[in-house]
């Protein structure tokens, strides 16, 4: 964009800062893309058009997954921004799960099946990212799309 790290410095503080803005913008949009699937489903049709995004723009997928694991020591400068960003997607993500069993598109559950679900769902995204960066023809898309029609299989509503 034409600044020198001089203003970079200026504009930002620190490098941990920099990416932290840049991380805060990608989770804006990853957001609304997330939000974009239909509540029937859980929103989870709006989690795969989200791995299209993530095979799209690896680069950013890899610097999250980075300051991720970085920030797991509650020394480093991202490590609050990480733990508030993991809370609030698995709250999230209990949330739709909830809210798809409450309007009946899914079948009952307790609040620990909510947990355990927006658990599962959190740690399955993460791990297939991690391997859609490193496994070069690793098919990240396919293989969350199996993923979620297992999660919907397992959780449809049985017929009376």
């Amino acid at each position: 964009v034409g600044g020198t790290p001089a203003a970079v410095l200026k504009l930002f503080g620190t490098k941990e800062k920099l990416l932290l803005a840049v991380l805060d913008h990608w989770d804006g949009i990853t957001r609304e893309i997330a939000q974009q699937g239909d509540p029937r489903l859980a929103r989870l049709d709006g989690l795969a058009n989200l791995m299209s995004y993530h095979v799209q723009h690896k680069g950013l997928l890899q610097l999250y997954t980075t300051m991720a694991a970085e920030a797991s020591t509650p020394q480093h400068p991202a490590h609050d921004y990480m733990v508030a960003r993991y809370k609030r997607t698995l709250n999230d993500m209990k949330g739709q799960f909830r809210d798809a069993a409450a309007a009946g598109h899914l079948r009952s559950m307790t609040e620990t099946e909510v947990q355990r679900e927006g658990e599962f769902l959190l740690a399955a995204m993460d791990g297939l990212q991690i391997q859609f960066m490193l496994v070069p023809d690793y098919d990240l898309v396919a293989s969350f799309n199996d993923y979620v029609a297992a999660v919907l299989a397992r959780l449809k509503i049985s017929p009376s």
